[in-house]
């Protein structure tokens, strides 16, 4: 049933009827006084990214940004073409809460990933990495991230994108919640892996991470240890391993999509969808992460 407390009685909001502004949003993330949501907001022939806010009824937060909205061109004035990657709340004590968002940009010396700390008012806390922002390392283009409460970690994937080779090299990164590179996690460094592809969605399990990747006609799952190091226990002996379609093949396929990791059960579930001679239909694949016997 619709929550009519939320929306002004109705359950849900229209956000142009809202904000004034046609937007789309995509990613959402809650916190103790309401949510905030990544979006484009379309203007004209051009196009911006933009965080908006609402209160826990569903009504626009004006403490947040501009009555609500917070343009990354605002935010981050020294890059362009602004894309937003991923949003999370994190709760540094049970009563502190900080806004974490992840940007691709284009600054004057290249693209990078930017990830960024925010008060829930939308303002820069400027004791997270420097300044309020961790820069990645010039070429990295994060497809998302995931946080980690219990031990205070960000984990940023995706890949590094080379002009000079046109190659697409996975990687995966951890910050703490103070913005600084994981020193635990490969030194503080990014870990690249060494076939030509992205990193979709790791998530941080007991005593290191799991996620899958999109390798241009096939996935791989792959699960590392807490110093970055491959689990040579999983898909023994490698840490990774195909599964789904190969590309034109009918069967199971997902970029991109979301996962979840099912403790009790040992298994990850991905989203995705199967396709049998033409058709295609939504449908989740389990994946077991049970040891070999």
């Amino acid at each position: 049933e619709p929550d009519l407390g939320f929306g002004q009685g109705k359950g849900y909001i229209d956000t142009r009827a809202l904000f004034g502004a046609d937007l789309v949003l995509d990613k959402v993330a809650c916190h103790q006084e309401g949510l905030v949501a990544t979006a484009t907001r379309y203007e004209a022939a051009d196009t911006n990214a933009v965080v908006v806010a609402l209160d826990s009824n569903g009504g626009r937060d004006p403490k947040f940004g501009e009555n609500g909205l917070l343009a990354l061109s605002d935010l981050i004035p020294e890059g362009s073409l602004h894309s937003l990657e991923g949003i999370a709340v994190i709760s540094l004590t049970p009563e502190m809460q900080r806004i974490v968002i992840c940007t691709y940009m284009k600054s004057d010396s290249g693209w990078y990933s930017v990830t960024s700390g925010l008060s829930l008012t939308g303002r820069l806390d400027d004791k997270f990495g420097e300044v309020g922002h961790h820069w990645s390392d010039e070429g990295i283009i994060n497809s998302g991230f995931t946080v980690e409460d219990s031990s205070q970690r960000i984990t940023l994937y995706g890949q590094h994108y080379s002009i000079d080779d046109d190659r697409s090299q996975p990687t995966l990164y951890r910050l703490d919640y103070a913005g600084e590179p994981a020193r635990e996690f490969n030194q503080g460094q990014v870990v690249r892996f060494g076939i030509d592809g992205e990193w979709a969605h790791i998530e941080a399990t007991e005593g290191g991470l799991i996620g899958y990747g999109g390798f241009f006609y096939f996935n791989l799952a792959v699960r590392y240890q807490s110093d970055g190091q491959l689990d040579t226990r999983f898909v023994s002996p490698h840490g990774y391993g195909q599964f789904g379609a190969f590309s034109p093949e009918d069967g199971f396929y997902t970029a991109e999509n979301s996962i979840v990791i099912d403790t009790e059960n040992q298994r990850m579930v991905v989203s995705g969808e199967d396709v049998q001679q033409g058709y295609r239909l939504p449908c989740l694949l389990a994946l077991s992460l049970k040891p070999v016997q």
